[in-house]
């Protein structure tokens, strides 16, 4: 069975959007760029806010986005709505991929009760190094674990709960296998194969693509594990020792063996704990 929406998730520089394109020239589905809808503008639209509210977000990478909104402000699915009229398309499923969308599952399922997730996993290592490189992103590196690590835990609560709605992909298995794991995504959505309308939207606006300027090539095995070879160790120890239970979990190599800053020490015990991951998210969501 074909699913009307579905979302891409998984941290930040994690591989969404190589994802996205790499399902693009293969599977007949909708899409566009990051919404951040339920992030950013969902309590807006259910409150009543007009379009003037929203000119210059980034639904407005759309090329269609004022006729677009026109039409899916009076709808219970604005999100499914816009995206359609923007495409001109009433009848593929759409791929929606906002990467910290995997936040807002619980929201997500209440508007969508059958809509499937993809959640993207890169070695977190990889992951931070590549926020630390880009301009809008923070230096933070113990904040950069927890708020990796949150995602990771918002998918695992929902594997927990929904099993069946939501499908965990390592970016290196699709870097190494890129037609195995795209058969099993697109078996697992449902997708048809065949040239897809969604070349109409780019993916990337033009302002975002100086940082995404990779999402759009081949897969290139070079790409993965590289902070194995960065001059950046005590850094990468740093990530290692504070996200250790999750590179266990998820089959990463790793080392640990104790850390000599007090700091990490207080933090790697607080970042295992699921009762301060839960009260985080719910404070982070409520502070948007």
């Amino acid at each position: 069975m074909v699913n009307r929406m579905i979302f891409l998730t998984g941290y930040p520089r994690s591989g969404t959007t190589f994802l996205l394109n790499q399902l693009l020239k293969k599977y007949q589905f909708i899409t566009g760029p990051e919404t951040h809808y339920y992030r950013l503008y969902r309590n807006k639209v259910k409150n009543g806010a007009g379009k003037e509210s929203l000119v210059n977000t980034r639904l407005f990478d759309f090329y269609n986005a004022e006729a677009a909104f026109n039409e899916a402000k009076e709808s219970k699915r604005f999100l499914e709505t816009f995206m359609r009229t923007s495409a001109n398309n009433y009848r593929l499923p759409i791929i929606e991929k906002t990467p910290s969308h995997i936040l807002w599952w619980e929201e997500i399922l209440s508007d969508y009760p059958s809509c499937k997730f993809i959640f993207i996993v890169k070695d977190p290592r990889d992951v931070i190094n590549s926020n630390l490189n880009v301009d809008w992103s923070h230096k933070n590196v113990p904040k950069h674990c927890l708020h990796w690590k949150i995602h990771y835990f918002a998918y695992k609560r929902m594997k927990k709960l929904f099993p069946a709605q939501i499908h965990l992909l390592k970016f290196e298995e699709l870097v190494v296998a890129p037609e195995k794991e795209l058969y099993k995504v697109a078996n697992f959505l449902g997708l048809n194969e065949g040239i897809t309308l969604a070349n109409e939207i780019s993916t990337v606006p033009d302002w975002e693509m100086k940082w995404k300027k990779q999402s759009t090539s081949n897969p290139d095995v070079s790409k993965i594990y590289k902070w194995k070879s960065s001059e950046k160790q005590s850094l990468n120890d740093d990530i290692s020792y504070l996200l250790s239970d999750a590179l266990f979990s998820l089959g990463y190599d790793y080392k640990v063996e104790g850390h000599p800053n007090i700091k990490m020490r207080f933090l790697r015990p607080v970042l295992e704990n699921d009762l301060f991951l839960s009260s985080y998210l719910k404070y982070r969501k409520d502070r948007i």
